[in-house]
C-alpha cells in the first residue's frame, strides 16, 4: 500500500479553515464554560439548599449524558421545542460550553474543599477581610490545586470539538472527512487531521507537566 500526502497539501486551505473553526469552537466553549462554571461554583457555596439542588441537577445531567446527545439536542430539538435555531458552529460551542461549565464547577468545588479550614482560621486571626483572605490565602492554593485538572478539561474540550462533525459543522474533523472522500486518500487525510489536533493539544499537556514539576520542586 502506497501513501501520497500531496492531497493534504492540495486541500490545505480547507483543512486550515476547518482547524480555525475548531479553535473558534474550543475558545468560545472554554470562555462560556469557565465563566458559567464559576457562577455555578459560587452558587453552590451560597448555602441556599434550593440553589444547591438546582446546581446539582444541572451538573449531573451534563456529567451523565453523552456530549454528542447534548449537541444533537441543542441543534435539533431546541428549534422544534423552543423555536431556537442555532447554526452548527454556534450550537457546538454553546453545548460544549454548557458541558464544560458542569465539569469546571466540580473542579472548583473540589479546589475549595482542598483548602484546609485552618487556612481560613489563620486569615481570621490575622484580621484579613474576605477579599484579602481570598486573594492572599485561598486563591494561590486554589490555583495550584485546580490547574492540572483544568488543563485536562481544556484538552478534553479540544477533543470533544470533533463531535460537531455529527451535526455538519465545518470544523476540522468534518472537513477532513469531506476531503478524504473527495481525494480518495482516507488514511493520509485523517492522519494529517490527527496531527493537527496533536499540535493544538500537546502544548497544553507540556504546560501542565511543567507546572506540576515546578510545584513538586517547590514542595521539597
Amino acid at each position: 500500500m502506497s501513501f501520497d500526502f500531496s492531497a493534504a497539501a492540495l486541500y490545505w486551505p480547507e483543512l486550515l479553515n476547518g482547524a480555525i473553526n475548531s479553535i473558534k469552537i474550543v475558545a468560545l466553549a472554554v470562555l462560556l464554560g469557565f465563566a458559567f462554571g464559576m457562577l455555578l461554583a459560587i452558587a453552590h457555596r451560597s448555602g441556599n439548599r434550593l440553589v444547591q439542588g438546582v446546581v446539582h441537577v444541572y451538573v449531573e445531567i451534563f456529567r451523565t449524558t453523552p456530549a454528542l446527545l447534548q449537541l444533537m439536542y441543542v441543534y435539533l430539538v431546541l428549534p422544534a421545542v423552543a423555536g431556537i435555531n442555532l447554526g452548527p458552529i454556534t450550537a457546538a460551542w454553546t453545548t460544549l460550553g454548557l458541558n464544560t461549565a458542569a465539569f469546571f464547577s466540580e473542579i472548583l468545588k473540589a479546589g475549595f474543599q482542598s483548602v484546609e479550614r485552618t487556612q481560613y482560621n489563620a486569615a481570621f486571626v490575622l484580621r484579613l477581610n474576605k477579599v484579602d483572605t481570598f486573594r492572599f490565602v485561598i486563591f494561590p492554593q486554589l490555583i495550584r490545586n485546580i490547574f492540572p485538572p483544568t488543563v485536562a478539561l481544556f484538552i478534553t474540550v479540544i477533543k470533544y470539538s470533533s463531535l460537531a462533525a455529527g451535526i455538519g459543522a465545518l470544523e476540522l474533523t468534518r472537513v477532513g472527512q469531506l476531503v478524504a472522500v473527495q481525494s480518495f486518500r482516507l488514511v493520509e487525510i485523517l492522519t494529517v487531521v490527527a496531527v493537527i489536533y496533536f499540535v493544538i493539544a500537546y502544548p497544553l499537556a507540556v504546560l501542565a507537566r511543567a507546572y506540576e514539576a515546578r510545584l513538586r520542586r517547590g514542595m521539597y
